[in-house]
């Protein structure tokens, strides 16, 4: 057995040694851009990974006492590489590519091939201008451009020459297009080539897009096309939930497809593939055209409906200048004034900053408004949360808005993970505090622990950054929140007693921290987001990933990046070894935020 052992621990550092080598051929794969370089490479990081794992668990096996045989080892470690392998590989692309193809033959089994139905919809073809674009110097470059490409690429980088112009001509400075290719709207997701904006670059103002290929002509091309966008459509619908259709596009070389996609994926439309060329005779290139010149309401996409001049107190006014999130509700457009949780973005007329909240209900409201009354008399929290500075009227509702300040953005998924840790702590600490005052806030999701922006200083950068914990509607008293069947919150970042309707606590507080810590840095992906609470699922999921190192190594840490492997692992460890805890304290949540 020694010479066994001895054999395996010389093993162990000699794979260490390939592993760091491969993880630069990665790095330069990821910065040349070359995808297929960088998928083989990942495959055998993986297969180091898993060999090393293996090695690891031979030697402690070792150490523990008589071996098992030689070849038992072998097949196990095989069986556990292969799987984490694979699925690894599949999921660090969002979906497996199967998936997403599945679901472009689900919508091209289910869709009706109807031109007649977008030539109704589209707005008119505006020849003279088409003609003014392609006969201009950028248009020559770019037709000459689009014949010479030989690989995606280089269509997205016309794409990106294209498009402005043509909505430019059309719309004005109105419509606004971005290259987010290389990032999507929210992280890493999912990549889409063309994305047109009604607004700021904010998914709640996303008014179509289009996904690029190479070639569309095979079935499989078309399916991964659709199948693509769809996706899109599934991750921007919680941002525009009054939002039911998208006409969206797949363009290749010589193709252009339009697609009208609804939610409920039934009664779905498409165009047949139009032949494509950068040229005025081109069918596909006017349709193209149409659809860039189309209106957002035939588009699909409903504006955001901003209130007019909000008043309150003494004659102060707020001008609503964008709508910023609508993410609580499933409801119609026609409830959206009764019934729906709407927030703007504004400026006072003493040119700071608030941001305008109408709660789903008045009785939501009312409560609200008592709860910030209540923390405004807390100190030790000035500047941690919101602050209510006034209820404002407008002129077309009667209902009262809440008019809040300081202002937050999103945390950036982007974000430096010094700097993530720091306001992770930041949080833990206003739990402490409301805990100390014998409250919880209830439901701390990623949408809720806010970046402070400072009214002069819109673009600091990630060391300057402070927290802000909003939206005090759920935040209750502790003896209030420990009862049995008491449940709050948002699923996706629940406590696994909460999920369990075993009641909050402080611990499970944290312990929606520490999903929206893994969330963050997984840019906005965790096992178990489509599942909702009435899913059965959801705590067996939650529990079986966050009690298995192997499975959290597999479903959890493969979408991070390496360097906050430890910190996660530590977390989980904190909260599920040997068995679920609910005792966790700030003090030890805190203490293991470090890289």
């Amino acid at each position: 057995m020694d010479s066994q052992l001895e054999a395996v621990q010389h093993k162990i550092p000699t794979v260490e040694d390939k592993i760091v080598r491969i993880e630069q051929d990665l790095a330069t794969a990821k910065q040349t851009n070359d995808k297929e370089k960088e998928m083989l490479v990942f495959q055998l990081l993986l297969s180091l990974n898993n060999q090393l794992s293996g090695l690891q668990e031979e030697k402690n096996i070792l150490l523990r006492g008589p071996a098992p045989s030689r070849s038992h080892l072998l097949e196990e470690a095989t069986r556990k590489a292969t799987i984490d392998a694979v699925e690894i590989i599949l999921k660090k692309q969002r979906l497996t590519i199967t998936s997403i193809k599945d679901v472009g033959v689900r919508l091209m089994e289910n869709s009706d091939t109807d031109s007649a139905f977008f030539e109704e919809r589209l707005a008119g073809y505006d020849d003279a201008a088409a003609k003014l674009f392609l006969q201009s110097t950028m248009g020559q470059q770019v037709q000459q451009q689009w014949a010479a490409a030989s690989r995606e690429k280089d269509l997205q980088a016309c794409l990106n020459m294209i498009v402005p112009q043509i909505l430019s001509s059309c719309h004005g400075d109105s419509r606004k297009y971005w290259d987010t290719s290389g990032s999507g709207l929210r992280g890493a997701e999912l990549r889409i080539d063309c994305t047109v904006s009604d607004g700021p670059c904010c998914p709640a103002h996303v008014v179509t897009y289009a996904e690029a290929k190479f070639t569309l002509v095979s079935a499989t091309d078309q399916a991964e096309a659709v199948g693509q966008l769809w996706q899109r459509v599934e991750q921007l619908s919680s941002d525009q939930d009054m939002r039911d259709t998208w006409t969206v596009a797949t363009i290749s070389k010589d193709h252009v497809q339009f697609w009208y996609l609804k939610r409920s994926q039934h009664a779905c439309k498409c165009t047949p593939l139009v032949s494509f060329s950068l040229s005025t005779t081109s069918p596909g290139f006017q349709m193209w055209h149409r659809w860039l010149a189309s209106t957002a309401q035939a588009l699909g996409y409903l504006p955001p409906e901003l209130p007019s001049t909000i008043s309150f107190g003494n004659e102060q006014r707020m001008r609503a200048t964008a709508k910023v999130c609508d993410n609580s509700s499933k409801l119609e457009s026609s409830s959206m004034l009764h019934g729906k949780v709407m927030v703007f973005l504004g400026k006072l007329s003493d040119n700071s900053a608030a941001v305008a909240k109408l709660p789903a209900t008045d009785a939501l409201l009312k409560q609200e408004e008592n709860n910030l009354s209540k923390i405004s008399k807390w100190p030790e929290l000035t500047g941690s949360v919101v602050v209510l500075r006034g209820v404002g009227y407008t002129k077309s509702s009667s209902r009262p808005i809440l008019i809040l300040q300081p202002v937050g953005r999103l945390i950036p998924y982007c974000i430096e993970h010094d700097a993530l840790l720091t306001l992770i702590k930041q949080f833990a600490c206003i739990v402490e505090q409301l805990s100390v005052r014998g409250y919880l806030h209830g439901d701390l999701s990623y949408y809720n622990l806010l970046q402070h922006v400072d009214s002069d200083d819109q673009n600091q950068d990630d060391q300057g950054m402070r927290a802000l914990l909003v939206d005090m509607q759920t935040l209750m008293p502790l003896h209030k929140a420990a009862q049995a069947h008491f449940t709050t919150g948002t699923p996706l970042f629940m406590g696994l007693n909460v999920i369990r309707k075993q009641g909050h606590c402080v611990s499970t507080e944290l312990e929606t921290l520490m999903y929206v810590l893994v969330f963050t840095l997984s840019g906005g992906i965790l096992p178990w987001r489509h599942l909702d609470i009435d899913d059965h699922n959801l705590s067996s999921v939650k529990c079986g990933v966050m009690t298995s190192a192997s499975e959290f190594f597999r479903r959890v840490l493969a979408y991070v990046p390496k360097e906050c492997w430890d910190v996660l692992d530590r977390l989980r460890k904190l909260f599920f070894t040997p068995d679920y805890r609910t005792d966790v304290t700030c003090a030890k949540f805190i203490a293991e935020l470090h890289l």
